[in-house]
């Protein structure tokens, strides 16, 4: 069974495409004019991703039915997305977000600080080990990941450059 809002992404991306496509046979649609589309039609790479992924959905489940024999979204190239978004949480929003934090969840709210002060995901510090707490440099030593390397700001020190790099984060004194 799908989310709610899965099917509802589903339908609009379906009515969307139904007008360039839809009169021909699923076979005849080639990967050349699937990328011609989703470079005119899509203004973000991630959208064009997103609708790329659900024709190849479409045609993958063609395919399992036994109505096409090929999907012509698989030889169309991934566009790079460009996630990085660096922001910051004024004051105002941080002292109500953490009040409703502490209201809704208290159990939640020392994640929540390190957070915002480290910029570690929740992932990264529920898999923090104790070897990797310098508690007389104050700092919390990390392996990079494949992700963003603006997202920790000027609080990072040195930023990683490739995965599996250690590289330490400031603790704040309000940790």
């Amino acid at each position: 069974m799908l989310h709610n809002r899965t099917s509802r992404d589903y339908v609009s991306k379906q009515l969307i495409l139904l007008e360039p496509f839809g009169a021909r046979p699923a076979a005849d649609i080639t990967p050349q004019e699937l990328d011609r589309w989703l470079h005119t039609n899509c203004k973000t790479a991630a959208t064009s991703n997103r609708y790329k992924s659900f024709v190849s959905l479409c045609y993958r489940e063609g395919i399992s039915n036994g109505k096409v024999t090929v999907n012509p979204a698989r030889l169309v190239r991934q566009r790079k997305e460009n996630n990085a978004r660096l922001r910051f949480l004024t004051r105002d929003e941080y002292d109500s977000l953490s009040a409703a934090i502490l209201e809704r969840a208290p159990e939640h709210h020392a994640a929540f600080v390190v957070s915002v002060y480290t910029g570690m995901r929740l992932g990264e510090q529920y898999s923090l080990r104790w070897s990797q707490v310098h508690l007389g440099r104050k700092t919390l030593e990390l392996t990079a990941q494949l992700r963003c390397p603006c997202r920790l700001g000027s609080a990072a020190g040195s930023i990683p450059q490739s995965q599996g790099e250690r590289f330490c984060i400031p603790a704040a004194r309000t940790l």
